[in-house]
């Protein structure tokens, strides 16, 4: 644990909703003083939301001092002791908002657009990259909203963000627990509960981070890809993994890699490794305590 004052406080009882830690186990209170507030930007990035609370909480903790000491009502004390969370929740939701460029649904052209619009062979105006492949300085391309397959994108975009965030967070989570299994000296928990943990965890959600990241980096409209091998849906290829382990059929939905048969073989026996630590993760522990 730590010294509570007026910034950790509202970090540690926000923990404590959850569960209390034991004496000498590792405190998730201090980071969740980082990693909540990041975590709530991302799922209400927003440049006006996150503004707004970010001024108003500035505002509570700028005059705090003066409301020291005052009778306030239940409502009006919690949200006092908690304006540190508020100020962290309200500057990162602010931040991400300008990683979204997303004001009230609203983009910002605040850089020039990495596309411009030109007619393509049926005559229809359509939004093409510059030459020379410029990339946005920072943030989305404002070009998206409005755009056709704006609802697609951002969805798939905002998806494929809080996979990465998600699982990487309960893989961090799981590490600290094996840092209290070390320290308690609890070799049960570490054989029969985090290495399966960790294996079926890696399997099957960690195989999905890598495929998200590896989708984004092949260009899918340059040879050996094109014509034929069109980007797969990520989710059929973790459904087909499940449901037909070892079978890729070739440049069908879930063909993702160039060779198919080493992305079947792959599949397979990260579905073997998942299946394995399933049983080890259930049993052992419940039959041997």
């Amino acid at each position: 644990s730590f010294p509570l004052n007026d910034f950790t406080r509202s970090f540690q009882q926000l923990v404590d909703t959850y569960g209390v830690p034991r004496y000498m186990e590792i405190n998730p209170a201090l980071f969740s003083i980082i990693t909540f507030p990041f975590l709530y930007g991302v799922m209400y990035g927003d440049i006006f939301h996150g503004g707004v609370l970010f001024a108003v909480s500035l505002g509570m903790l700028l005059y705090s001092h003066r409301m020291q000491g005052k009778r306030l009502s239940g409502i009006a004390a919690s949200l006092l002791e908690a304006r540190w969370l508020f100020v962290f929740m309200g500057f990162f939701s602010l931040y991400v908002g300008f990683v979204y460029n997303d004001c009230a649904s609203l983009p910002f052209t605040l850089f020039p657009s990495s596309y411009e619009w030109k007619p393509n062979d049926e005559g229809d105006i359509v939004a093409v990259r510059k030459a020379g492949n410029p990339v946005y300085p920072f943030g989305l391309d404002y070009v998206w909203f409005g755009s056709e397959n704006e609802l697609e994108f951002f969805n798939s975009l905002k998806m494929k963000l809080a996979v990465l965030l998600g699982v990487s967070q309960m893989v961090f989570g799981m590490f600290l627990g094996l840092w209290n299994h070390l320290h308690f000296k609890n070799y049960l928990s570490l054989v029969f509960e985090f290495l399966p943990g960790i294996v079926f965890m890696l399997s099957i959600f960690g195989y999905l981070c890598f495929t998200i990241v590896y989708k984004y980096t092949v260009e899918w409209w340059q040879a050996p890809r094109a014509p034929f091998h069109k980007p797969p849906s990520l989710i059929t290829v973790l459904i087909q993994m499940m449901l037909s382990p070892g079978s890729i059929e070739k440049n069908g939905p879930a063909h993702l890699f160039e060779d198919a048969d080493s992305q079947a073989a792959l599949q397979f026996v990260l579905v073997v490794l998942a299946l394995i630590a399933v049983p080890l993760m259930l049993l052992p522990k419940p039959i041997l305590l």
